[in-house]
């Protein structure tokens, strides 16, 4: 796990290599505190590499230039400090991420006559791009972000992995293209423009979207999509070429017809192996431990795997708030576990304490306060000296564990002509008290409707209500409008509505959170579900497996944890998430977020009818209503705009 930046001369146009190299290095420095690594390659010379400052270069204006910020997890020795390059001096590589399945990629390229050199992961990564070239890609099983210079081909590739687990930004200047692991080392670079993406603060404001394309809050800073890998020619370095090479949609599927007793059983074999692969690490790990069932899974695993004289380390945030505490179940795998536990609280106040620090950490507008919670919990971790800790994200992405899915459910066995197993699962869900109903019923009509009138129901939902306080005028004005089609409550199937939400909706932003927030804490934080194998496996399974026909989510991996996970876990009908009591922290903090929103900075935000906002918000605090997610996104938005300096009136 460490930090990535870079860039390649797209003029002639002189460049301070020295200053832009170290500004960036600085800015990522949480990304990597144990090295620092710069490589750099001019036409016509060779590459050379210095693993402590960028001012010793003989080369002083290289046409291509890599920055390493490392954070030691596998062979932690100087034998694995980056950048790395080939024997023969054709490429050049850095990486940010881990390869788990490194081990058994290095004995299969040693039998096609490959020497190793070191222990590393970056070793075989490179070893394995020489041997498959952009094809290795697929092989590999982890997480990963890496720029690879071939000198005889006068190629830089730059490669994210399938899920987007680790991130890869890009922007591109008159004179030079530019990339990174953070927002925040692409502004270092001299000609980045610091202006907002309008599109992308539409879609915050009216949907709370993030990360669900590939623009940034930044006009100028681009993502690159996960699965997919971007080529530039070094003799027109100003065109770039983007190839996929990952699709789910086209993906080989492991069967087409298993009961579900043998896909518990298989999906049982797929995640132990995953969560054994994904504690290969020669530091300390640990597990987040929410107590919920998939959190629960991954520490059991990981005690299994691990032996029971293994001192295992749980981290956990408990609400003391009887609506979302799961601090008791947490306890159960605790004591089933062996555990040793670190456990936090937290309040308003600590909020507000660090709010310009997470939203530095983030880079760009975050969702909700949960992700707060998160960052307080790898914290705890790193103070506790872990270097590694797995977690249970997207978990609920890929197993159907949302409420939002029922609807879905119904949608797609209603589409299918299976009308009785639709209203028996929707009588199931309605008996339990898991839906309201008459709510229920309308979502899943809204699903079925024809694009057209699903799009104006969208944009009546996201337009209307405490939204009219915004100026939706003005960001048509300035040539951006709204696209209520192929949103999240459009889909017409549960499996359809669960790719939506691994490649858009859901899984990019909880992933970039979970980046940020550990990497602020030099923490590397593993996800051992978000891998190919048991996505796809899943992908391949009928609905029922994963929303049964009572209505149980994730129904063929609670079978499948039988045993391994405590029944008090499995058995749980009510879903918490990770989430904090947002209405009583924002009861708490009402000060600030009146003084955020009287201040001039926000009364000078174009988007904004102030006086409408200002009843909305004396609404809440006379106790009219409850507190909407959008008051949170609008100081969180403004926070943010005027930390990094943003203005909408250019």
């Amino acid at each position: 796990m460490c930090g990535i930046a870079g860039y390649i001369k797209i003029s002639s146009a002189e460049l301070d290599t020295v200053k832009v190299l170290n500004d960036a290095s600085k800015s990522i420095q949480h990304r990597g505190p144990d090295a620092t690594g710069f490589g750099i390659w001019a036409k016509g010379q060779g590459i050379e590499i210095n693993n402590h400052t960028s001012a010793d270069f003989a080369t002083k204006s290289p046409d291509v230039a890599f920055i390493h910020k490392r954070l030691a997890i596998i062979d932690t020795s100087t034998n694995g400090d980056q950048p790395i390059k080939s024997q023969d001096n054709r490429y050049l590589l850095i990486q940010n991420g881990e390869i788990y399945n490194y081990i058994e990629l290095r004995e299969e390229l040693k039998k096609l006559g490959h020497v190793f050199h070191t222990e590393s992961d970056t070793e075989v990564l490179l070893k394995s791009y020489i041997q498959w070239n952009c094809n290795a890609f697929e092989r590999f099983i982890g997480m990963f972000a890496v720029a690879i210079l071939d000198t005889e081909s006068n190629e830089v590739i730059l490669a994210r992995d399938f899920f987007g687990i680790k991130p890869l930004f890009y922007t591109q200047t008159n004179n030079n293209f530019f990339f990174g692991s953070e927002i925040k080392s692409l502004l270092k670079f001299p000609g980045v423009r610091n202006k907002p993406n309008l599109s992308s603060v539409r879609d915050y404001l009216s949907l709370g979207l993030v990360n669900h394309n590939q623009d940034s809050f930044y006009a100028s800073i681009k993502s690159i999509n996960p699965g997919h890998y971007l080529k530039i020619n070094l003799n027109t370095p100003q065109n770039v070429q983007i190839y996929k090479y990952y699709n789910r949609q086209t993906a080989k599927l492991t069967t087409k017809e298993i009961s579900f007793q043998d896909a518990a059983q298989h999906l049982r074999k797929l995640f132990l192996e995953s969560v054994q692969l994904h504690m290969r690490s020669d530091v300390p790990y640990g597990a987040a431990l929410s107590g919920g069932v998939d959190s629960s899974a991954i520490t059991a695993a990981m005690r299994i795997i691990g032996g029971s004289k293994a001192n295992l380390q749980t981290f956990t945030y408990s609400t003391k708030n009887t609506t979302f505490d799961e601090e008791s179940y947490a306890d159960i795998m605790i004591q089933r576990a062996k555990t040793t536990s670190h456990k936090i609280t937290l309040k308003p106040q600590n909020l507000l304490a660090d709010l310009d620090k997470i939203l530095h950490t983030q880079d760009e507008p975050f969702g909700s306060t949960s992700i707060y919670a998160q960052y307080k919990i790898f914290e705890e971790a790193n103070n506790a000296g872990i270097k590694v800790i797995l977690g249970g994200q997207g978990a609920d992405e890929i197993l159907a564990g949302y409420r939002s899915y029922y609807t879905a459910a119904v949608a797609g066995l209603i589409k299918s002509g299976q009308i009785v197993k639709a209203l028996n699962l929707t009588h199931s869900l309605s008996k339990q008290g898991k839906v309201s109903l008459s709510n229920f019923l309308f979502r899943v009509i809204t699903r079925l409707c024809p694009p057209v009138i699903s799009k104006e129901i969208h944009r009546i939902y996201a337009e209307t209500g405490i939204n009219s306080t915004i100026s939706w005028k003005w960001f048509e004005d300035n040539g951006v409008i709204g696209e209520y089609t192929d949103l999240p409550g459009t889909a017409k199937s549960l499996h359809q509505a669960l790719e939506g939400d691994l490649s858009y909706f859901n899984l990019p932003g909880l992933l970039r959170y979970e980046d940020r927030n550990s990497m602020a804490h030099s923490l590397e934080s593993r996800v051992p579900f978000v891998t190919p194998t048991i996505v796809d496996f899943v992908s391949s399974l009928p609905d029922e497996y994963l929303i049964d026909k009572n209505g149980q989510d994730k129904a063929v991996f609670r079978a499948a944890m039988r045993s391994l996970v405590p029944d008090e876990i499995l058995d749980r009908t009510d879903k918490i998430g990770f989430q904090t009591p947002e209405t009583d922290w924002f009861r708490e903090i009402t000060p600030w977020i009146r003084q955020t929103l009287k201040s001039d900075y926000f009364q000078d935000l174009p988007f904004f009818k102030t006086k409408d906002v200002k009843q909305c918000w004396q609404s809440f605090e006379e106790g009219h209503i409850e507190f909407p997610r959008s008051i949170w996104r609008w100081v969180n938005l403004a926070k943010w705009a005027e930390m990094n300096g943003l203005h909408f009136n250019e």
